[in-house]
């Protein structure tokens, strides 16, 4: 196995519940979970397990889910549906929490530069920022005018299943200097918050992730690709995952491509999320119509997969299925701090 300068990741995500390919995702996840992956040895452990609070929660069948995050310092920060927090990873105690009423849907949570705390409401189509005591400071409706033109401030949002369907759909949270931007999945596209015609233009792929390294911001789409971009949001590659597994039999979906970590300005590491058939016709075409795969042939499990840019290749994979991950968000960087 290769070497890397960074032995360990974290993994968010969530268990599924039992025959949960029926239910949509604000329904489907019974545990909200963070796995430690060891890239050299494959070791998984689960130091974090977490059921939302019912006060936060739709009083129906909640879903219970870790979405996106950051790595800020010792700590982890980390969104489900309706909170944000913060764990140190020496112990893994919960160090930060925040809610608000209009929380629905959340997909990331950042550490600004102003050491602010930027929160994407993928259910109200927003960012949102707050100082560490949780006074809101900003909020930013990412296809502009204001978030309450189309919801209700006297409305908790937090007791919605769901809002959808989407206009925008905003998944990922980041900077480039002094400027906000948002990956929206629905226009294709990151724009940014203040000056809207600053926008990365993805064409016909639709984003999730993104993480900055250097002069190059890398951004996965659910299709298998992985697209790189200088600072000035001009297209420097276009990386189709497909292309790096040789003579694999590719009929069977890879899966939905979201979280990434760029190690080494080399290595890919890229999570994947098992495609699973549904009662809802809908959502089958969907699926078949954004990915080009049908699912008849089934979906590779939910997994993370390390990819090596120089040599064209994937190195390898693990599956996380075993430990009770049936959906990946976030890979991030365990960071190595002193207990």
């Amino acid at each position: 196995m290769t070497s890397f300068t960074v032995p360990k990741v974290l993994v968010t995500g969530g268990e599924q519940k039992y025959l949960a390919h029926f239910k949509p995702e604000w329904h489907g996840f019974r545990k909200a979970k963070v796995l430690e992956l060891d890239l050299q040895s494959g070791a998984v452990s689960v130091p974090v397990e977490y059921e939302s609070p019912k006060d936060v929660t739709p009083d129906a069948d909640a879903s219970h889910l870790f979405k996106s995050g950051t790595i800020y310092d010792h700590e982890l920060w980390v969104c489900t549906n309706t909170e944000v927090m913060a764990y140190d990873v020496r112990d893994y105690s919960r160090i930060a929490y925040l809610t608000h009423p209009a929380f629905n849907d959340l997909h990331d949570v950042q550490i600004s530069t102003r050491d602010t705390i930027l929160v994407v409401n993928t259910g109200l189509d927003a960012v949102m920022e707050f100082d560490r005591s949780g006074v809101l400071l900003n909020e930013w409706g990412v296809l502009g005018g204001s978030i309450w033109e189309r919801f209700s401030r006297n409305n908790d949002y937090r007791k919605w299943p769901t809002t959808k369907p989407h206009r925008a759909h905003p998944n990922k949270v980041f900077e480039i200097g002094k400027e906000i931007y948002a990956t929206r999945f629905e226009q294709c596209d990151a724009v940014c918050l203040v000056s809207p015609d600053k926008r990365f233009r993805f064409g016909k792929d639709h984003p999730h992730d993104g993480h900055i390294v250097n002069e190059k911001i890398y951004f996965t789409t659910i299709n298998g690709c992985v697209l790189v971009y200088n600072h000035r949001g001009t297209l420097v590659e276009r990386l189709e995952l497909t292309t790096y597994h040789g003579d694999e039999n590719l009929d069977v979906a890879l899966g939905w491509c979201r979280g990434l970590y760029v190690l080494e300005d080399r290595y890919l590491i890229v999570g994947f999320t098992r495609l699973r058939p549904s009662k809802f016709r809908e959502q089958v075409r969907w699926v078949k119509h954004i990915l080009g795969k049908s699912l008849t042939k089934g979906s590779r499990a939910t997994r993370v997969a390390i990819y090596d840019m120089q040599a064209g290749c994937k190195v390898t994979e693990y599956d996380l299925e075993a430990y009770g991950l049936n959906a990946v968000f976030a890979i991030l960087p365990k960071p190595s701090v002193p207990v």
